[in-house]
């Protein structure tokens, strides 16, 4: 996906000695963060997340992350997605 990026360093954890969970090789192409959550509202960690990466400078910035409450990614430009959260059956 970018082959330019010369490798990935991968570093998850809120003390890790990266600035961002994943970051290309080669600088200010990737920068990624990851987290797991019941919900992507808890502790705000998504709009933590969303807030720092809209700071950085790479090129290509992304959030991954998995929880139980998401039932629909819709798609909006290139830049942007909506996320539907729902909890439970």
């Amino acid at each position: 996906m970018h082959p330019d990026a010369g490798g990935f360093v991968l570093a998850p954890g809120a003390h890790a000695a990266i600035e961002l969970d994943i970051m290309s090789q080669t600088p200010g192409l990737v920068g990624a963060e990851t987290f797991a959550a019941v919900k992507p509202a808890n502790n705000s960690k998504l709009r933590t997340d969303l807030l720092k990466l809209a700071a950085r400078t790479e090129q290509y910035r992304y959030i991954f992350f998995i929880s139980l409450c998401v039932s629909r990614v819709s798609g909006g430009s290139h830049n942007s997605r909506t996320l539907a959260f729902r909890c439970g059956r």
